[in-house]
């Protein structure tokens, strides 16, 4: 006779965030930023889903909390958390951003 043994998965699987990331604003609104996306492991399935919240899109202007998810398919779930900054380096920052690229060629200085 033939004995069937059946694996209950109760171990959820282990998530891993990509590094927290700063972007420049590209309008007054914040900016489009896409999502370095986390990676997950499990002791029963090759790929358990991972979803993010929020996900890639137009994020405001500051630090943005991201929670990614993994869940198996027995259900177990397990989270991780990343920040993403949307800062806003302003109208003097461009300014200052430019004098400062633009100083060696103007004062005859070499590089």
């Amino acid at each position: 006779t033939a004995t069937a043994v059946v694996k209950r998965d109760t171990q959820p699987p282990v998530v891993a965030c990509p590094s927290d990331q700063v972007v420049e604003a590209t309008s007054p609104g914040g900016t489009m930023v896409t999502l370095t996306p986390a990676t997950a492991v499990d002791n029963i399935e090759t790929s358990p889903g991972v979803d993010a919240q929020p996900r890639s899109g137009p994020f405001p202007l500051g630090t943005t909390l991201v929670t990614e998810t993994a869940t198996d398919g027995a259900g177990n779930a397990s989270t991780c958390k990343h920040a993403v900054t949307v800062r806003d380096i302003g109208l003097l920052g461009a300014a200052i951003a430019l004098a400062v690229a633009a100083w060696p060629k103007h004062f005859g200085i070499k590089k």
